[in-house]
C-alpha cells in the first residue's frame, strides 16, 4: 500500500518522534555508547535516543546535520 508523503511523516514522527523518549530510562547500552565517544558521531537513526542521552545524562547538546521534518 502507498503512503502519501503526509501520512508517511506523520507515522514515521508518532512512532520514532521525540515525545516517545520524554521521561525515558536509557538502557546500559545507551549510557555506555555516551561514554565511550568524546567527539563527533555518525549514526543513521531515525530516532533521536543518541541525541537525547547525551543531553539528558551529560548536559551535552549535539546538533543533528540533518534535521528532523515537521509536519506544517
Amino acid at each position: 500500500e502507498t503512503l502519501g508523503a503526509s501520512l508517511f511523516r506523520n507515522n514515521v514522527k508518532k512512532i520514532f518522534g521525540e515525545e516517545r523518549l520524554k521521561d525515558a530510562v536509557f538502557p546500559e547500552k545507551v549510557r555506555f555508547i555516551i561514554e565511550l565517544f568524546h567527539g563527533n558521531i555518525i549514526t543513521t537513526n531515525i530516532d533521536r535516543v543518541i541525541e537525547t542521552a547525551f543531553e539528558e545524562l551529560k548536559h551535552i547538546k549535539i546538533p543533528a546535520l540533518i534535521p528532523q521534518i515537521h509536519s506544517r
